[in-house]
């Protein structure tokens, strides 16, 4: 499995959670713009990502427990499906 990335945050924490674009300034211009340029600040900036690969990379065992789990389901819905047989 590839080891997480890190994802270096650039927004301050207000424009972060406001989901707005940030400057970078100090205060930057949005939350200046929104009169919140007292609570204008920056976190610590790196932020781990989870690997993009890591959800398809369990082991097989878990799908064969799904798989099981799933069979009886789709056959006892197959009677509504005549024509996918």
């Amino acid at each position: 499995m590839p080891p997480a990335s890190r994802k270096i945050n650039r927004s301050c924490q207000e424009c972060t959670r406001r989901k707005v674009k940030c400057d970078g300034g100090h205060p930057c211009a949005a939350c200046t713009h929104n009169q919140t340029a007292e609570t204008c600040e920056y976190g610590s900036g790196v932020a781990v990502m989870p690997s993009a690969g890591a959800p398809w990379q369990r082991p097989l065992s878990s799908f064969k427990s799904n798989q099981a789990h799933w069979r009886p389901i789709v056959a006892s819905l197959a009677c509504f499906f005549p024509d996918s047989q």
